[in-house]
């Protein structure tokens, strides 16, 4: 089993689509599929450890799935704890939009502009749209999972 790794989610509780299966995935690839009627967990097997690995799940529903990065961990040795491919863009002197994956979608994400705390992003949230000193607009999706750590 030192190359396994059993994962378990929540069901996600503000989706009003019915969820007809979960993919579990290895850095993008499908690795388990899991009914959306049967219990929350997988049993990944084959997983290289020596290096970082995100494991994700995505919720799919009859109108497409969750994007990965909301309900995402990093495993594996050296895997990052601060989020992954951070990316600005529409920025103006005023604003800019933020994206980034992170390293855990369990964990807030704090918004600094000038070492200034600006704001806090809740778990599961990987984005904010038009952030300004005085304004931030937290763009989230449905029919999020998310891990239970045990």
């Amino acid at each position: 089993m030192s190359r396994s790794v059993v994962l378990s989610w929540s069901v996600p509780n503000d989706s009003l689509t019915p969820i007809s299966q979960y993919h579990v995935c290895a850095d993008g690839v499908v690795r388990a599929v899991v009914p959306g009627s049967f219990k929350c967990k997988a049993l990944i097997e084959d997983i290289d450890l020596s290096k970082p690995v995100n494991v994700s799940v995505r919720a799919v529903t009859e109108s497409g799935h969750s994007p990965d990065a909301a309900c995402t961990v990093a495993l594996g040795k050296d895997a990052p704890v601060a989020p992954q491919h951070v990316r600005v863009w529409s920025i103006t002197p005023v604003a800019a939009c933020v994206s980034w994956y992170p390293s855990n979608s369990n964990a807030e994400h704090v918004l600094l502009l000038n070492a200034v705390k600006v704001g806090v992003c809740p778990p599961s949230v990987f984005q904010c749209r038009e952030l300004t000193a005085a304004l931030i607009r937290v763009c989230s999706y449905d029919f999020v999972p998310q891990f239970c750590m045990r």
